[in-house]
């Protein structure tokens, strides 16, 4: 299976792409290389990860500020070294995965929608490390505030962004900031078929955030989305896949 392209998905040249949230999350420990590794052996498209700063400035990919739900440590990511993040039990053994770690290990094998919870000279490393791997094409960054959007698009015209900042209008937001990814949330009262409709005639494409049951992943797909992030990858690929 040819690896996940994002140049195709903004035009729109994919099927519905089954976009693994935290990995295989609803199975194994949210954002590790086991949820990773275990959803890219049962044929995803991509997977979603998140990225946070430690203390002393690596980048980590945990989803919370705080360790204390994913992990048996305590206190916020941004107190701790890289070495203390690493010595604790993110579930089944596993451990907080730098970035560096899950790009070198599974760049190039498997799209990646990268979730930045940082903004500013992180952000910037992490584009640069993806450039060094050679996976640009494999990967967007998606970001949420305003500014930090409008800088990575200026400074990286050739990056990839998909928009969080759902605060005002979502579309027409997207459409000033020249960004083509939209990731709009399934029970939103904006999420329907003609929004979704409006989105593909501006250029933009829906990957959504998230459907777990079959009923939520085929309203997604019967709506027209371009992608579906997941906890259980497994149920979608049985269900449009099998």
């Amino acid at each position: 299976m040819a690896v996940f392209n994002v140049h195709d998905y903004v035009e729109r040249r994919l099927p519905l792409q089954c976009c693994a949230h935290r990995g295989l999350s609803g199975l194994f420990p949210e954002n590790t290389l086991l949820s990773f590794t275990k959803a890219i052996a049962i044929g995803v498209d991509l997977i979603e990860f998140d990225v946070r700063l430690s203390k002393d400035k690596k980048l980590v990919v945990i989803h919370d500020a705080r360790v204390d739900r994913t992990t048996d440590g305590s206190g916020r990511v941004s107190d701790l070294t890289v070495h203390e993040l690493r010595a604790l039990n993110a579930g089944w053994g596993e451990t907080i995965p730098t970035f560096e770690e899950v790009i070198d290990e599974l760049g190039g094998r498997i799209g990646m929608n990268i979730h930045m919870k940082i903004s500013g000279k992180a952000v910037d490393l992490a584009i640069q490390h993806c450039r060094k791997a050679g996976i640009l094409d494999n990967v967007f960054f998606a970001i949420e505030p305003f500014n930090e959007i409008k800088r990575i698009r200026e400074t990286y015209p050739n990056v990839h962004v998909c928009s969080l900042f759902r605060q005002d209008d979502y579309l027409e937001a997207a459409q000033q900031l020249n960004v083509r990814i939209l990731q709009p949330v399934i029970f939103d009262t904006y999420f329907t078929k003609e929004w979704v409709d409006q989105a593909h005639q501006a250029g933009c494409v829906c990957g959504v955030f998230y459907a777990d049951t079959v009923s939520n992943i085929v309203y997604c797909q019967r709506l027209g989305a371009d992608a579906i992030l997941t906890n259980y990858s497994n149920t979608f690929l049985q269900i449009l896949r099998s």
